[in-house]
């Protein structure tokens, strides 16, 4: 099995996102058409048609973005350290260790016995 691009799927799921708040827009702007008192029958039943239509484009948006995050846990084999990246809260080159010490403040640093270094 290969292994996936983590970086296209998290991309393509960033991009049904927007799509899918798109087409939760157009379906919620259809609806308050649907029910304007003002309008025609026939323009209602038109609205109502597109309305279906965006709803199952939306179904069909949620389950493949849905299959993208799915993907994105597979892990076949080992991932390198530019993928672990992609999923990381913060780069693992911006945290450095502070070798002999247990608890680190601003400007203070205790080392294992306890005492100020």
């Amino acid at each position: 099995m290969a292994k996936p691009n983590y970086a296209v799927l998290l991309a393509s799921i960033a991009q049904k996102d927007q799509e899918i708040k798109t087409l939760t827009a157009e379906i919620a702007d259809l609806t308050s058409k649907i029910n304007d008192a003002s309008r025609s029958q026939s323009q209602k039943d038109a609205d109502a048609a597109t309305k279906t239509s965006k709803e199952s484009q939306k179904a069909t948006k949620e389950a493949a973005k849905a299959q993208d995050i799915t993907d994105c846990y597979k892990f076949p084999e080992p991932i390198t350290e530019a993928e672990k990246d992609l999923f990381n809260y913060v780069s693992d080159a911006y945290i450095s260790d502070n070798p002999g010490t247990t608890t680190s403040y601003v400007g203070k640093y205790y080392g294992e016995d306890g005492a100020l270094q």
